[in-house]
Formats: structure tokens, sequence, C-alpha cells
């Protein structure tokens, strides 16, 4: 993995790094903020641009090593009309054990009209009604 550098933004104004001939990106650091560009992309703009010797931008030096980082998302609590058609085939038992692993409480809401449009048995709706019980804690 290539190292993260740390390059701020101290001025009230919006830069926007133009990568495109490089690697197709482009970074937009916000006002007094910063972003973490590649040592590649680094070199490429001192090479390039001017923003580094106008001190528009700066180097943090000391700035911790970055990991990428990926969000990781909980399957179960992505509902789609897919997920709704499933859950809603589910016995008693089934979407109890299921429910478990939700904790997404607008998706299970949903769950629960449709179940009760569907006129699905009192046990299941008392099963969703239970976790959201559980999550509004």
């Amino acid at each position: 993995m290539t190292e993260k550098k740390k390059v701020i933004n101290d001025f009230n104004a919006e830069i926007n790094l133009n990568f495109k001939s490089l690697n197709g990106k482009v970074v937009n650091i916000a006002p007094k903020s910063y972003a973490f560009i590649s040592e590649e992309e680094l070199l490429y703009l001192s090479h390039s641009s001017t923003v580094l010797k106008d001190g528009l931008i700066y180097l943090d030096d000391h700035a911790e090593v970055v990991e990428d980082v990926k969000e990781v998302i909980n399957e179960a609590n992505v509902f789609n009309e897919k997920r709704y058609e499933q859950l809603l085939k589910f016995t008693v038992s089934k979407i109890e054990k299921e429910l478990e692993k939700v904790t997404n409480v607008d998706g299970l809401i949903e769950l629960k009209e449709r179940a009760e449009k569907e006129d699905k048995a009192k046990g299941f709706i008392d099963a969703i009604d239970k976790r959201i019980d559980e999550l509004a804690k």
C-alpha cells in the first residue's frame, strides 16, 4: 500500500487538486481542512503545480499514516424489496432468530407495516415489535 500524506488547506477557499492525467482523480480540500494524498500524487503535484510552493496547501510531516478505510456493512441491516419479500416468508421462530442480527429500526418499522398489510401472524408482528423495543432502549 502506498503511504498517504496529509496536505492542509488553511485558507477560506476550497482547493481542488487535479490528478486526472495521473490517475483520474480530483481531490477537493474544503476550507480550513485537509486531505490525504499518495506519495505519487504529492510528487506529481510538486512538479506540475505551484500550490505547495505558493503555500496554498502544505504538507503535515507529523501526520500518522492512514490505512485505506472501508466501511463494513452489516448485511442484516440492508433492507430492499428482495430482503422484505424474503423476510415475510419466514416463520415466527425463524424471523425471531433473523431479527437478532438487525439494528436498522427504520427497516424494522417498514417490515412491520408490510407484515400487517399481508396479515402475518400476531407472533410474527410481535417479534418485530419486540426487536424494535429492544433497540429503542
